[in-house]
Formats: structure tokens, sequence, C-alpha cells
């Protein structure tokens, strides 16, 4: 399977100069860091600031049981914890294992690419990711996308040297490959796709007698066993979070179709990928011509970065779950490197050896534009507190203010805010019977209208818009609507 006569691998490799790409390579890490520090401490948006409230205010040892909620991404939430620890609580000290974790996972993509033979094309593409917005959007949002992106390229990384060693590998690597396996559930409970991808590849290369496949097994045995003693403690709660999650399906929603899933997706790279949709057609090209590639070089290396995400997908089609584009954000390394490999081969068929040249500035042309799209992505993700601020100097009491949905929790259970969280049509109108002006509060529409219509009508049909804070997230903006109980209508019961 590897090193298939077909394609041989090109002149460069892992053992030659292996110095020589460390001067790039930190030069590509400190770009990546400089990008993902302004607007750091921005405003949270509720996700994160579930992870603060829920999780990381928790004891430590509390944390990785904590699994009602499919918000708590616990290697995350360990690694924020010691971080608001260390440093107080902020946007910053909360995001900071976000920089850290993307830093890293450039990283690690340059380490894949080594170990594809292709160094290279490895901090080309690190550089690629290092200008992407994308990138730098995760990096500085609290959750475990990055984390997971690290985690998953380097166990890649440790399970193509264990494919690939010609004598039993020691303990010290084969334990960090179990870490760092453990590490990626932990990460993300999607996790566990690249686990069993790594034990099937391990398993066929054990049969056919190739490297240290018997390694590769023993490890995600060994892995899998850890997690599932990590599980057994909260698996009552991890249950509850798994079967009446706020994430999941709500009936007649359109985010567990592919459809909804490639629409939102292309929507999110064209606004970040440079040339817009131009850019994508482009980039998809390349990208198939960098897997077939990769296939003929090196199969078990295209499997192993292939079949993790199509895995995932597939569970979550099966189980009817929302299909987040973000739950593949963790394949980003391998994406780019099939693109920059795809580019490196057409262009030296096409040009021979000035090739790599015209490779290398394309793709610095690329992530040049790229970068200018970065400042977009340094704002505040949700505003509470502008909106909090607009409330006091409405002397707005607690009893007119109410948040609809889960907007509550960055209002009641982070900033402290006045106001009422509001559940229901029923409550809402016990609410407006005892007061003249009412003022609600949401974000999020789509959950809100899918997951409490009457209440949705009512507040479109009684109540006019007066504020709406921007968010980096999309669909995330703060609205504020009000009304007067002389303009509101009656409830059917009423009428």
């Amino acid at each position: 399977m590897t090193g298939n006569a077909a394609e041989p691998r090109p002149a460069e490799s892992t053992a030659t100069d292996p110095l020589g790409f460390l001067p790039w390579v930190a030069a590509v890490l400190a770009f990546a860091l400089a990008l993902r520090i302004p607007a750091l401490n921005a405003g949270l948006w509720v996700d994160e600031i579930e992870t603060l409230v829920a999780f990381t205010r928790l004891p430590v040892f509390e944390i990785p049981f904590a699994l009602e909620s499919q918000n708590n991404h616990v290697l995350y939430s360990l690694a924020a914890w010691l971080t608001t620890t260390l440093f107080g609580e902020s946007a910053w000290s909360l995001r900071l294992p976000a920089v850290l974790f993307g830093v890293a996972s450039i990283w690690a993509v340059v380490q894949l690419g080594r170990e594809l033979g292709t160094p290279r094309q490895g901090v080309l593409a690190a550089v690629l990711i290092a200008a992407s917005s994308h990138h730098v959007f995760f990096s500085q949002s609290a959750r475990g996308y990055t984390a997971l992106m690290f985690t998953a390229t380097f166990a890649t990384v440790l399970l193509l040297r264990l494919l690939r060693a010609e004598k039993p590998v020691a303990r010290g690597p084969w334990v960090l490959y179990v870490i760092l396996l453990l590490a990626t559930c932990m990460a993300h409970l999607t996790g566990g796709a690249v686990v069993a991808v790594h034990g099937a590849i391990g398993l066929v290369a054990w049969i056919r007698g190739r490297g240290q496949g018997r390694s590769v097994v023993l490890g995600t045995v060994a892995a899998g066993v850890l997690v599932v003693l990590w599980l057994l403690p909260g698996l009552e709660s991890l249950m509850v979070g798994l079967g009446g999650e706020e994430e999941a399906a709500v009936s007649g929603s359109e985010w567990v179709t592919l459809g909804w899933l490639i629409r939102e997706t292309l929507a999110g790279l064209s606004a970040g990928v440079p040339g817009g949709w131009l850019g994508i057609v482009a980039g998809s090209f390349v990208g198939g011509v960098g897997l077939v590639s990769m296939v003929r070089r090196d199969s078990e290396a295209a499997v192993a970065m292939v079949l993790p995400p199509v895995l995932i997908l597939g569970a979550l089609v099966a189980t009817s779950h929302n299909l987040w584009p973000r739950f593949f954000f963790f394949a980003m390394g391998f994406v780019v490197l099939f693109a920059v490999r795809g580019v490196d081969v057409s262009l030296r068929t096409v040009l021979g050896g000035r090739g790599p040249r015209v490779t290398a500035v394309l793709l610095l042309l690329a992530a040049l534009g790229s970068t200018l799209t970065v400042p977009s992505v340094w704002v505040p993700k949700q505003d509470y507190e502008g909106a909090a601020a607009w409330f006091e100097d409405q002397g707005l009491a607690s009893d007119e203010i109410a948040y609809l949905s889960f907007v509550y929790y960055g209002f009641l259970e982070y900033l402290g805010a006045p106001g009422t969280r509001v559940d229901s049509l029923e409550q809402l109108r016990t609410m407006e019977r005892a007061s003249d002006r009412m003022v609600v509060v949401y974000t999020l529409p789509e959950n809100l209208r899918l997951a409490q219509p009457a209440l949705w009508d009512h507040v479109q049909q009684s109540y006019d818009e007066v504020r709406v804070f921007p968010a980096g997230v999309a669909g995330a903006e703060i609205v504020i609507l009000e009304s007067y109980a002389a303009d509101r209508g009656p409830t059917s019961e009423e009428s």
C-alpha cells in the first residue's frame, strides 16, 4: 500500500536537511500567533459562556464527568479551568487554550507534511492555515475544535510512524500515541472516529505483516479502554446529554439534512477563501488532484485522513443529529495538505522544474489574500455587555425584560444583568399583564422558532424591533424588541 510504484516519493523527504525548515516553521507559528491575539478579549458567545459558567467553574475533578451537555468539550474545559485559575476569569484567559491548541495544530500539520515525505508542502499548508480567518475564528473560540484538530493531526503523524517502523517502537512514543487518542476523544466525542479508523488501518497492516500494525492495534485498544473507563462514571449524564441536549435536532429542522450542511459550509468558506466561489471551485479541483495523488503514493495515509470525517458524517446522519459544519473542522489540515499537494503535482506536470517555485509563489499570494479577511473575525462573537448597558440606560427593571430561549445564559448567569428567563408563551403573557412596557431579548432566531413556535409568533406579531447588537457568529445577533400594553394583541384564548 505505502510507496506504490505508480507515483514514487518526491526528492524532498524527511531525511533531507531535517533542520532546514525550522526557521520557516518558527516564522509561520509566530505569524499564526500574531493573528490570533487581536480582539482575544472581545465579547463571548453563548456556547463559550456555557463552557465558563457550567464547566470551568466546577472543581477540576468533576469536569471530566459533567457530560449532561454536549457543550462540555472535556479536554478544553480542563485546559480552560487551568488558564482561568491562573489568570482569573476573562474572555482572553478562557480562550487562551484555543489559541495554543490552534498554533499547535498548525505545527502538527507541518509534522504530517514531513511524515508524508513533503516537508515543503507541509510548511506551505501551515502558512495557508495560519492565514485562514476560519482557523483564526476557532482559535479565538473557547471550544474544543482546535484541540481536536491538534490531537487528531498529531495522532495521525504517530500512526504513520508506527506503520513504517521496521523495529518495535520504544515505549515512550507508543504511550504518547495512546494518550493522544484518548485526548482526541476527550476533545470531542466525534474523535472516536479517529480511534476506530486507526484501529482498522492497524489491523490490516498487522494481518499483512507491515510495519508495527500490531502496536497500532494495541494502542487503539488501550485508548478505547481508557475512554470507556472515563465515560463509565458519567454514563447516566452522558445519556441525558445525547438524548436531551439543547442541540438535539428539532422536528422539522433543516439542520439534519446534507443539503443544509453543504450550503452552510460553502457559504462560510466563500467569506474566507480568497476569490470566494472561484477560490472554492479551484480549491476543490486541486484538492481532488492531491487526494488522487496521495492515494496512489500512500493509500494508508489517505485513508487515515479521509475516513474519520466520512465516518462522523455517517454517524450523524444515521442518528439524525444536527450537521454542524464545525464538527468537521478538525480535518482542515488534511484538506489543505491535499490542496497544496494538488497544486504542486499539477504545476510540476505543466512546468517541470519551475513548478515548485511557482507553487510557492501562488500559495503565498493566496495566504496574503486570506490574511486580508482575518480582521473580519476580530469582533465580539456576541455583545451581551453592550445590550446590558442599553438596559441600564433605559432604566429597565427585571420584570420588564424577558430573555427567550438560552439567551438568558449570557445575561443572567454570566453578567448578572436584570431580567427574567422565559420558557413559554404563558409565562411571557403573565409578565405582560403586570407591566405596561415589555422588552424581549433573543438570539439565534431559528432555534427559538423551532423550539417555541407559539412564543415566536406572538413576539413577531406584538413587538417592534428596537435594537440589534451585531455578532461575529452567524445568526447570533442579540435582538431587542419592545411593546406596550395598548399595542399587544390578545392570545388565542382571550380572543
